[in-house]
């Protein structure tokens, strides 16, 4: 029990740091890679 609350707490951490910036980068990502192909397109 206590090992899985420890496991729980990192886990909530890593989501509440990480996810806000894969939230962030992960649209410019796509948005990068749309202008790539329409470059490549046209």
């Amino acid at each position: 029990k206590n090992i899985e609350m420890a496991n729980w707490n990192m886990t909530s951490t890593f989501l509440s740091i990480e996810l806000p910036l894969l939230l962030l980068i992960f649209p410019l990502r796509v948005e990068m890679g749309l202008k790539d192909e329409r470059k490549n397109a046209g």
